[in-house]
Order: structure tokens, then sequence, then C-alpha cells
């Protein structure tokens, strides 16, 4: 007798190279992660499409270039000024599936792959306005909040600074009060 056979597709999930955890320091330049080994499957030959996601845009932003079912692309990490911290970074693949059309989702197949990217955080250098009081015998210096310590200095990293007296005054008293 005669027995049917079946050579059905196994629709195997889209492929990348495997991705590590990112780490650069504040304030760096762009980063570019290359992704290589993109395809719609070990063996098959749909069209597939990348897209890529970042869960803190506060930290950083991620933009991919990549055409069409080709074998490599590009993520670009831009980073927000003195900013610190991780985002989670999600790759997502798709291939058109058993009809190779990627707008018909319910056959299509997905790999994701997450990663970790991280920006460690600098001590930036405080910058100091060149001020000097200058007062005249008997005078009382009592700067307004427009004029205090703390608009004379800023500091990236802190909103609130601490002062100290390095070398007191040859005459007269010098106190700092809490709020600058």
């Amino acid at each position: 007798g005669a027995y049917p056979i079946s050579l059905a597709h196994p629709a195997l999930p889209p492929t990348v190279d495997p991705l590590a955890n990112i780490i650069v320091l504040e304030d760096s330049d762009l980063h570019q992660l290359q992704l290589s080994g993109l395809s719609s499957g070990t063996g098959e030959s749909q069209d597939f499409q990348l897209r890529v996601f970042g869960s803190n845009t506060d930290v950083v932003t991620v933009l991919a270039t990549h055409a069409t079912s080709a074998p490599a692309a590009t993520v670009d990490f831009t980073f927000a000024d003195n900013q610190f911290g991780t985002s989670a970074v999600v790759i997502e693949l798709m291939d058109g599936g058993y009809d190779n059309d990627l707008a018909t989702l319910i056959d299509n197949q997905f790999f994701i792959e997450e990663f970790s990217f991280t920006i460690d955080e600098v001590n930036d250098v405080p910058v100091v306005d060149n001020t000097q009081y200058t007062l005249s015998e008997n005078e009382t210096l009592a700067p307004d909040l427009g004029n205090d310590l703390y608009h004379l200095v800023t500091d990236p990293d802190v909103n609130l600074l601490n002062f100290d007296i390095v070398t007191a005054p040859q005459f007269g008293l010098l106190e700092l009060q809490l709020d600058g």
C-alpha cells in the first residue's frame, strides 16, 4: 500500500550572533554595535527584518540601521549629557513565515534577544565662577539668593555642594550659612 509522507517545513526562528552586555563611561561619544549572523533561520531564505528597543530613553536612545534580509546591521547608542544608568535593549528579528510576507504576522517567526547597556557615572569637575566680594571696613556682606555661593558653582553630578572655609580671614569673621 501507499503511505502519505509529509515534508512540512520546520519554521525555524530567525538568528543573530550572541550578544554581550555593554558598559561605557558617562560623557562617552556615540557607541555603535555591529550585529552579525542575522538570518531568517538556519537553512531558511524568507525575508526578515530587525527592530531594536531601549527601555530607558532618559539615559540612552537606540537607532538600528538594517536593510531587509541583510546579514548584518548596526545599532547606534546616543547618550544624554551627564546621565548614567542602565537600559535593557531588545533586538527583535521577524521573518516572513511560510508565505514570505512580513505583513502577514500569523505565520511569521520571531526571535528576541535582550542585553543591558550600562553607562557608568564619571565624577565631573565642578565649574566655578571667578567672583570676588570686596568689603569696606565694618561692612557686612549678606548675598541674596541670586548671588550666593551656590550660584557661583555648578556641578553636573550633584544639586547641592558643600563649602568649607579653608583659610580664615585675617581680620573679621566669616560664617557660612547652610542656605549659601
